[in-house]
């Protein structure tokens, strides 16, 4: 993935394998950064947005499957 479509020419650069999704590596760097048990935060979205809710939502669950709720 990127973050730019494939059609901005010059701007996209192909980031796939570049984060990989490691929920074991990130429970093991919140650790290390002092946040062994995870910790809570709040994940504030532009309203009445719909897409920004659904993306919203996806960020909250990839977050708490490593501690962050």
């Amino acid at each position: 993935g990127s973050n730019l479509s494939p059609a901005m020419g010059t701007w996209y650069q192909d980031l796939t394998g570049y984060y990989e999704y490691d929920p074991a590596k990130a429970k093991q760097l919140l650790a290390q950064a002092g946040y062994p048990d995870g910790f809570s935060a709040t994940l504030y979205l532009p309203a009445p947005y719909p897409l920004h809710r659904s993306a919203g939502e996806i960020c909250a669950d990839q977050l708490a499957a490593v501690g962050i709720n």
